[in-house]
């Protein structure tokens, strides 16, 4: 069975960053996952994690309209046939933040080599666009063709799923998922460092990837549901981010640090926002 945890060991030391006391975290494999979801697909066990999944996607900005199916059993079906291509591998996890009887979020990460990370990454993006660009221009937009000749190169992790429910989503509660899983990634394979997502360029998701300077590898715009929308694929350190978490002191440093890089790249709304934080916390406290 999965645990059920308050807090991970390492967890952002920020006073205003932590979680809400009604909220838990789960942690289990992929596999281990896969099988409750399997046994209780039919039945009311998997309502939670299938009406989440569903309120999570089928919303704004994502609008996935396969999902808006009135057949219980057939948005099941969908469901399952995506974690089981993410979530097969033994090195594989899901976290779902539980609040009482009701599931407030979800993330699901794997682990990969690194081509194929690019190639599991681009068509994921190309698949939700419906698109017909061929995935080598994606590819090479985010210039990993030496890859392909070198063996694939080292793992990564692959970040699939990551959401929470409108009635707990905050900044607060996203960067705690965020945070909980980069702490879980490393657990499960600590020499592997890089993570791979890509999100909706109108998603909190996208907001906090820019906030934290994550590096952009490809922008994809297109048509979902006839309508134009644009994906973003990063990258950023695992262990960056779990080391600027371990305490107070080092996650500010962290914080003024992105901001200086991106002050000096011409964008100051960054450091305006840490420098707005900070003396309204002085303030606070004098």
């Amino acid at each position: 069975m999965g645990s059920v945890q308050n807090k991970p060991a390492i967890y952002l030391g920020v006073d205003e960053l932590k979680i809400d006391d009604e909220l838990r975290f789960k942690i289990q494999t992929g596999p281990e996952f896969l099988n409750e979801l399997r046994q209780g697909i039919l039945s009311t066990n998997s309502e939670p994690i299938i009406k989440l999944y569903q309120s999570l996607f089928s919303e704004p900005p994502w609008n996935e309209v396969e999902l808006k199916n009135e057949s219980t059993e057939e948005v099941a079906r969908i469901i399952l046939s995506r974690f089981e291509e993410q979530l097969s591998s033994i090195s594989s996890k899901i976290i779902t933040l539980e609040a009482h009887t009701d599931l407030a979020g979800l993330a699901t990460a794997q682990v990969m080599l690194r081509a194929d990370a690019y190639r599991h990454l681009a068509k994921s993006m190309r698949d939700y666009l419906g698109s017909e660009v061929p995935l080598n221009h994606i590819l090479n937009d985010i210039e990993c063709a030496d890859l392909f000749r070198g063996g694939g190169g080292p793992k990564v992790f692959v970040v699939d799923e990551l959401g929470i429910a409108i009635k707990y989503r905050s900044s607060k509660s996203l960067l705690e998922l965020v945070n909980r899983l980069a702490y879980e990634l490393n657990l499960l394979s600590p020499e592997t460092l890089e993570v791979f997502m890509w999100t909706h360029a109108n998603g909190k998701m996208d907001q906090l990837a820019k906030a934290a300077g994550m590096k952009v590898l490809t922008i994809l715009s297109g048509k979902h549901n006839e309508e134009e929308v644009t994906l973003v694929g990063y990258k950023f350190n695992n262990q960056t981010l779990a080391n600027a978490s371990v305490n107070r002191a080092s996650f500010k440093r962290y914080l003024l640090l992105v901001a200086t890089i991106k002050l000096i790249g011409g964008d100051p709304s960054l450091m305006k926002g840490f420098l707005t934080h900070l003396f309204k916390k002085i303030f606070k406290e004098q």
